[in-house]
């Protein structure tokens, strides 16, 4: 009986191991089933990630792109006044030892790297100097104007003698008149000799006055005076066998007395050439007295002059020619200097204005002062060199493909590495008609302004241009890359309930990098770029085969369109249990 029950049991155990067995072979085969029909497509399958990215709205430029280093232009506030005097003697140089011929800096306002506005004030005149320089142009042109009128003076009576001579050798009987014209008209000139010097001679004792007038003259008389009489006093009442104390006392009432002496003499050595001028101002009127008697008592010389013309008269053409050029020279150069003179005296007040400052005549970063306080104004040149803020430009190499989409005058834009938020505007300058070479590469120099604020801007900085061929302003863009296209219908990617969908949009202009959206999405719309990880490699790609740079914030998601039905797997769970 047990050995029955035995025999029983162990036929029993036996079984439940054989079904074991079987099932366990039956779940294998249909797990394999499982991943060979349903898993192992979708492993092998395309695989996708999108990448969110937003519909702005603005403008889209399309162009060309160079780069190249910001440059300046520097201006500059020049002195062009020629105040050298190259005619005076060294006895004039030797009077004139301590007069000031230049004019002189008193304030400097600006120092180089500083920057300046349009009428800043730059340099300050001393007005000592300015006062000084005036009177000696003046004394100049009235100079100058003498010279004229002596040169017209001989122009008018040495022609006159030298036709008087032609036209002896033409009509002796004409010439006694004309000799007599031009010895009335030589001695005219004499007497307009004597009164231009009188008027210089006037002009002097005025000068001479004013310097009589000057109260400082005065105030030193007077205070020498009162020293002079203090040590005079303190000398005459000093005890004479005080030895020592006389001795000092009598030095200084020496000292005082010459001090005294030497300003009463300044003043009578004034009072003196003022009375000497008068006096040979009183010699010049006489002369012309004896000029005015002489002229109606010459007509005995005229005619021994005109005798004498007339034999030397087979030369009288050309010596009439030679004598008028030579006269219209003389004439020519006296007017030429006072021309000379008179603008000078124009363009120094115009430079010294009626303060005496400088100001400048432009803005920008000053990168030159060239004079320091003290310092005289010699000769013409830069006082002051700045970079004028509109004369920042860009010079860069254009391909000779490119060279024809671009203009004179068109407008560029300009990125400065420096400032990465900020797009400055600039104007083609110039385009050089000179070719450079680079082994097969063929390139232009193009000159770029650049304009509106350049306050910021520095020699050296990197800029990138941008000639703009082609442009819209006020539209909707978003990335290229997030248009695909299906059978020439433009579309993006959207998420809709959870799922990526594609939608119809139309799209018109690119820039190369954005395109713009004419219908079908808003400003501010998410859209998605979708990129493909290859099945064989781990390479992300985006829709258009180019490579994926950044998957964050991206939804990694297959190609399948949603989940399996009945659950995880195609027929739902596994019978007997989950998979394995």
């Amino acid at each position: 009986m047990i050995q029955k029950l035995k025999s029983k049991l162990s036929s029993s155990k036996k079984f439940r191991n054989r079904f074991v067995i079987i099932m366990s072979i039956a779940v294998v085969l249909t797990g394999a089933v499982i991943y060979t029909l349903a898993i192992r497509p979708m492993l092998q399958g395309e695989k996708f990630i999108y990448k969110e990215t937003t519909v702005e709205y603005g403008t889209l430029v399309k162009g060309i792109q160079e780069s190249g280093t910001i440059e300046f232009l520097e201006s500059s506030i020049l002195y062009n006044l020629d105040l050298s005097d190259e005619e005076e003697d060294e006895d004039d140089e030797e009077q004139e030892e301590e007069a000031v011929h230049y004019l002189e800096i008193e304030e400097v306002y600006v120092a180089s790297g500083q920057r300046i506005d349009v009428g800043e004030a730059l340099f300050k005149i001393s007005d000592k100097s300015i006062e000084k320089v005036r009177r000696r142009l003046k004394s100049k042109e009235i100079q100058a104007q003498v010279d004229l009128t002596s040169a017209e003076s001989e122009y008018n009576l040495n022609l006159l003698s030298a036709e008087s001579t032609y036209q002896a050798s033409i009509n002796k009987s004409e010439a006694a008149n004309s000799v007599y014209n031009a010895t009335v008209s030589d001695l005219q000139a004499q007497i307009d000799m004597s009164q231009a010097k009188i008027k210089i001679l006037n002009e002097e004792i005025a000068s001479l006055r004013e310097d009589l007038e000057d109260q400082d003259l005065y105030t030193t008389q007077s205070e020498a005076k009162r020293k002079y009489e203090a040590a005079k006093q303190l000398y005459e009442e000093t005890n004479p066998h005080d030895i020592a104390a006389y001795t000092s006392n009598y030095e200084e009432y020496e000292s005082a007395k010459s001090t005294y002496d030497n300003a009463c003499q300044a003043i009578d050595s004034i009072n003196e050439s003022i009375e000497d001028k008068t006096k040979e101002i009183e010699q010049l009127q006489k002369q012309i007295d004896n000029d005015s008697a002489v002229l109606g008592m010459n007509r005995t010389d005229a005619k021994q002059t005109y005798d004498y013309s007339v034999a030397s008269g087979e030369v009288a053409g050309d010596i009439l020619e030679y004598t008028k050029t030579s006269l219209e020279n003389e004439v020519k150069s006296a007017q030429n200097n006072l021309d000379k003179i008179s603008n000078l005296i124009t363009e120094f007040e115009l430079f010294v204005g009626e303060d005496g400052i400088v100001y400048s005549d432009g803005a920008g970063l000053v990168t030159a002062v060239n004079y320091e306080k003290g310092d005289e104004l010699v000769e013409a040149g830069v006082m002051l060199s700045y970079v004028d803020q509109e004369s920042y430009v860009i010079t860069i190499d254009v391909l000779e493909e490119d060279v024809p989409s671009i203009a004179i005058g068109d407008s560029v834009d300009i990125a400065l590495t420096a400032y990465d938020d900020k797009i400055w505007t600039g104007t083609i300058a110039s385009i050089s008609t000179t070719a450079s070479s680079s082994g097969n590469t063929v390139s232009y120099p193009v000159t770029i302004h650049v304009e509106g604020d350049t306050n910021t801007l520095y020699s050296g900085m990197t800029a990138d241009v941008t000639f703009v061929t082609d442009s819209v302003e006020d539209s909707l863009y978003v990335s290229r890359k997030a248009v695909v296209y299906d059978n020439g219908q433009a579309k993006v990617y959207i998420k809709s309930r959870g799922k990526y969908v594609t939608k119809d949009v139309q799209v018109g202009f690119s820039d190369g990098v954005n395109i713009q959206i004419l219908d079908g999405l808003n400003e501010g719309d998410t859209v998605y770029i979708r990129s493909k990880i290859a099945s064989d490699e781990s390479t992300l790609k985006n829709s258009d085969g180019t490579g994926l740079e950044d998957n964050e914030n991206g939804d990694m998601t297959d190609s399948m369109p949603g989940d399996f039905p009945g659950g995880d797997f195609p027929g739902g769970d596994f019978p007997g249990g989950s998979f394995p």
